[in-house]
C-alpha cells in the first residue's frame, strides 16, 4: 500500500517545484512533511486550474529557513520534501472527478485515495515539464 500526500501549489509554484526538484509548505502542515516517509507518493494540486500532476517520488527531507521559498514573508517554519519523478501525468478537473480533493484539511491521503489517484494518472495524458502541461503525442 501506497502513502500518499497532496500539496497545494499555483502555476508558477509548480514550475519552481519542478526547477528545484523541492516542494514545500509552511503552517500545520510541516509536521506532516517532517514526518514524510523517503518513497512516499507525492502530488501537486493545482487550485486555480483544478489539475492534478504526479507521481512524485519524496526523495527525503529539508528543512528550510523562513522566506527562503518564493520570497514569502511568512514567519512559521517551512519544510521541504525533495522529489523525483520518472513519467509524470496530469489530471484535469479533478476536483469533481475525486470529491476528497475539495476540502483538503492536510495534504496525507488514505491508502485508497493515493491508489485511486495513482490509477487514473496511469490513463492520463503525460506532463510535460518543460511547457507546464499535457505533452501532445503523436
Amino acid at each position: 500500500m501506497y502513502v500518499g500526500y497532496v500539496f497545494i501549489c499555483d502555476a508558477d509554484a509548480v514550475k519552481d517545484c519542478m526547477k528545484r526538484r523541492l516542494f514545500t509548505c509552511s503552517g500545520e502542515n510541516v509536521q506532516v512533511v517532517g514526518k514524510m516517509e523517503t518513497g512516499s507518493v507525492v502530488f501537486l494540486l493545482n487550485l486555480a486550474s483544478n489539475m492534478l500532476v504526479g507521481p512524485f517520488t519524496a526523495a527525503g527531507s529539508t528543512g528550510l529557513k523562513p522566506g527562503s521559498w518564493r520570497e514569502t514573508t511568512d514567519t512559521r517554519t517551512n519544510a521541504g520534501i525533495r522529489v523525483e519523478w520518472e513519467d509524470l501525468h496530469e489530471l484535469n478537473d479533478v476536483q469533481n472527478k475525486f470529491p476528497f480533493l475539495k476540502d483538503l484539511n492536510v495534504c496525507k491521503l488514505t491508502h485508497f485515495q493515493t491508489q485511486d489517484l495513482l490509477n487514473a494518472l496511469e490513463e492520463a495524458p503525460r506532463f510535460s515539464v518543460e511547457q507546464g502541461s499535457s505533452a501532445k503525442q503523436d
